[in-house]
């Protein structure tokens, strides 16, 4: 496993971009079926363009009807948080109750279900749904989020998490003051790597790509 904290930030971002290349074979697929599979949950069927000019086009989107049935029966009573105490002491059971309290108050925060349920129409169009747990610091505590499939890494032969020996996001809707603002002690390294002086940057205010680990 590679040592994060004991490796310069240069070599880290050759390993990195060398992981990212070594799975496209694998998203290489997921993109095709990504791109596949979303044409037919639009209704939009390769053979449309083929019909002749002044034969109606009309149809009847039922893939659609069923995939959105589905994922609602799926996630109409999901399963909630639920904390078991540790051992039969009264102080155990308060503690699993409280943090039972504190979880299920998060889960409805979260909006769990409507997050779970825009991770099932990836995984209906890409074979593969992601979700990320992070610390957001907008509100200075944990929170939750779908990924999309085509925007992350992970080692390609991994069956679960433990497995994967790294784990990369791509993060394109952001502006370059936002990046700014993440990592301000960083910003002359970015106005650098954009050729861009603090000016020019809150002029232009360009879209940024960039990875996280």
């Amino acid at each position: 496993m590679i040592n994060i904290l004991n490796t310069e930030n240069d070599t880290l971002v050759k390993i990195f971009g060398t992981r990212w290349k070594e799975s496209q074979t694998l998203w290489d697929q997921v993109e095709k079926s990504y791109k596949a599979n979303k044409k037919i949950w639009k209704n939009e069927p390769d053979w449309l363009s083929e019909v002749p000019r002044g034969r109606s086009k009309t149809r009847d989107n039922r893939v659609f009807l069923a995939t959105e049935s589905q994922n609602n029966k799926v996630t109409a009573r999901p399963v909630k948080p639920m904390i078991t105490p540790a051992n039969e002491t009264e102080e155990a059971k308060t503690i699993a109750n409280d943090l039972q309290t504190l979880f299920l108050e998060d889960y409805r925060r979260m909006n769990v279900k409507k997050h779970l349920k825009r991770g099932l129409r990836f995984l209906h169009m890409s074979k593969i749904m992601s979700f990320k747990i992070f610390w957001n610091a907008d509100i200075d505590n944990y929170d939750f989020k779908v990924m999309d499939p085509r925007k992350v890494r992970f080692s390609k032969n991994s069956t679960n998490e433990d497995e994967s020996e790294f784990a990369i996001e791509k993060i394109d809707d952001k502006n370059l003051l936002d990046l700014l603002d993440l990592f301000p002690a960083k910003s002359e390294n970015i106005l650098k790597k954009a050729g861009l002086s603090k000016e020019e940057a809150l002029i232009n205010n360009p879209n940024v790509e960039y990875y996280e680990v």
